[in-house]
């Protein structure tokens, strides 16, 4: 029997095409402050 999904999550982001992974991790880090994205660290 094939099972049941009861959620389906859709994630986008508003980066441009161009950005890089090295980018977006800097700009959480330095920008918003975060160790690594997801984890929220205050300044």
């Amino acid at each position: 029997m094939p099972r049941l999904i009861k959620t389906i999550v859709v994630h986008c982001t508003a980066s441009p095409a161009t950005a890089t992974k090295d980018g977006i991790l800097n700009y959480w880090r330095e920008t918003r402050g975060w160790q690594v994205p997801g984890e929220f660290a205050p300044n």
